[in-house]
């Protein structure tokens, strides 16, 4: 499943659809395959005609290139097809072959990894043609997806995340996982093992290796250090688990699946709550009906490519309904949008899920969804009354696909959903032709929007909880979180708030936006120098039609050297 690519550095269109198919295994000694876009310590690289060199972010990626880490090294290979490895520490890995026709969006790649941990994310190759990787002990065909597999002398692990297919063969015996959540273990000189679940927090050590993190999401060394503070992780996929049915018995009758990751949310707001207006819900929420709503808000810094470089990066704020779907507890799919408006009128529409290859839905908190292969769904841009089809790669994953943890920050949001979302827009035609919207990492938040006629008209209420989002600081990318706090009035339809990010506190107003019957509101901020923009809405619980507020903020602009967007929630 190619889609999910989009969980490293993102390259410009010049790199991701090349003028030329590149045939490497026949061509020259040197080509390029690929990039270097995240690092931590000091990865080497050996092409195969030239000397090692320590790789460095932006540092092409050479066919035939021998990479190896040390105990505090880490790297993030992005090659042009969209197909990302993460290599830990005390990692060996050769790129072996990569042939690539842009055009048709097929080729081949193969590596071979000797030791380490690694996590490949498949790009456009793996959806025709298995992605290739020999080991000591086996040879592992990954098709779409995620995979983090783990190899030594003696024996591979390897564990299928997501996607469509993972094959291990050895001895003359292949073993096939079609499931997410199972993994296949090799002795070397062995046949491979049948598919068993991934055991509880058995990958907790793997992607600690791989974020930088130890289990206990402390710092493990200096390089953990200087990992988190760089934004490393933040290049990393993150992956864990998406569990469609085919394998085993149903995820929710097995304990065994599970997900695990480090919270990058902390620092939250711990305030006592003050509440004089808590009117109940005319009627409960039902707790799990078949098809249940996911609508929300997404914010992210889109950086433009134009085939030279970076163009502009520009904070865009999402509304009410940015994010827009709708999960089939009963089918396992969940199909929805994101839409992204920009200064210059336009305003895209990316379609995601639907189908049983592109979307998942285990329950409220683990779901994702990829770009839609429904032809009748295009993904589309509408700008001076046109409508225009884009091509596009998108993805969004809960946060139950990415950690254990449940909690936004300080808010408890029992009742709310959130997670990242990413893109890659290529725009042809009379639209902006030859240049691409990149999103890295992006949040979003979403929940049961409160409907209007539920909305309490007295009293008032504060909502105290978190922020978190993405941040361009000069030049340095890097994932950031806060606090909020927000006092409410109901029946003036407006409130005041307090907030932290990224280490700066700001103050603000904010008041019902026109026609929302005061279930949505818009405000301003400003503080350290600094001013920005926010979109909010109440979300309901059972019992609570207005429990929480949620919403999305940006930071500066495309002009300022300091640019943020990202989401907030607070409960009452």
């Amino acid at each position: 499943m190619d889609k999910c690519f989009l969980l490293g550095r993102s390259l410009s269109r010049a790199a991701l659809l090349g003028a030329t198919a590149l045939a490497l295994a026949a061509g020259p000694a040197i080509a390029r395959v690929g990039v270097t876009s995240a690092t931590d310590g000091d990865p080497l690289g050996k092409p195969p005609a030239e000397n090692e060199r320590v790789l460095r972010i932006g540092l092409d990626v050479q066919a035939n290139e021998a990479i190896r880490t040390g105990a505090t090294d880490r790297a993030h290979l992005v090659f042009l097809d969209g197909t990302s490895v993460t290599v830990g520490p005390n990692a060996r890995l050769t790129i072996d072959r990569f042939v690539y026709d842009p055009d048709a969006k097929k080729g081949d790649l193969a590596i071979t990894a000797t030791q380490g941990v690694f996590r490949l994310v498949g790009g456009k190759i793996s959806k025709s043609n298995a992605i290739t990787v020999t080991t000591p002990s086996t040879t592992i065909g990954i098709r779409g997806g995620i995979s983090i597999f783990r190899v030594t002398a003696a024996d591979t692990v390897a564990a299928f995340v997501f996607g469509t297919s993972l094959t291990a063969t050895a001895a003359g015996l292949t073993q096939t996982i079609t499931r997410p959540g199972f993994q296949i273990q090799i002795n070397a000189g062995g046949a491979p093992g049948a598919p068993t679940a991934i055991p509880k927090g058995s990958l907790s050590a793997d992607i600690a290796a791989l974020e930088g993190k130890s289990q206990g999401g402390g710092s493990s060394g200096n390089a953990d250090r200087r990992a988190k503070s760089s934004g490393f992780s933040a290049h990393n996929s993150g992956q864990t688990a998406a569990v469609p049915p085919t394998n085993g018995p149903p995820p929710q009758n097995n304990p065994s699946i599970t997900n695990a990751t480090t919270n990058a949310v902390s620092g939250a707001n711990t305030q006592v709550q003050v509440d004089t207006a808590k009117p109940p819900a005319p009627s409960p929420i039902p707790p799990a009906p078949p098809t249940q709503p996911i609508n929300g808000f997404a914010a992210g810094l889109i950086k433009t490519y134009d085939g030279e470089g970076v163009t502009r990066s520009v904070p865009v704020l999402g509304g009410p309904g940015s994010v827009a779907g709708a999960a089939d507890a009963a089918t396992g799919q969940v199909s929805g949008s994101i839409t992204i408006s920009q200064a210059d009128g336009s305003v895209t529409t990316l379609q995601l899920g639907g189908t049983p290859s592109t979307s998942v839905f285990i329950n409220n908190r683990r779901y994702g969804m990829t770009t839609t292969d429904d032809p009748n769904r295009p993904s589309t841009v509408q700008v001076d009354g046109a409508t225009y089809t884009v091509q596009d790669q998108s993805y969004l994953l809960s946060s139950g696909l990415l950690h254990k943890r449940h909690h936004f920050g300080s808010c408890e949001c029992k009742y709310l959903t959130w997670g990242k979302w990413g893109t890659v827009i290529d725009y042809a035609g009379s639209y902006r032709d030859g240049q691409s919207d990149v999103v890295r990492r992006a949040p979003y938040i979403a929940g049961v929007l409160t409907p209007q006629i539920e909305m309490p008209q007295i009293g008032s209420a504060t909502y105290n909880g978190s922020m978190k989002g993405n941040v361009w600081n000069n030049g340095s990318a890097y994932g950031a979180t806060g606090t909020y706090s927000s006092t409410w009035s109901f029946a003036s339809r407006a409130g005041n708030f307090n907030a932290t990010f990224d280490g700066t506190s700001y103050t603000g107003s904010a008041s019902a936006a026109a026609g929302s019957g005061g279930t949505s509101f818009t405000g301003t901020f400003s503080g350290g120098g600094m001013s920005g923009n926010l979109s909010g809405a109440f979300f309901a619980a059972p019992n609570d039609a207005a429990k929480y507020q949620g919403g999305a903020f940006t930071i500066g602009t495309n002009a300022t050297p300091y640019k943020a967007a990202g989401v907030f929630a607070g409960q009452r």
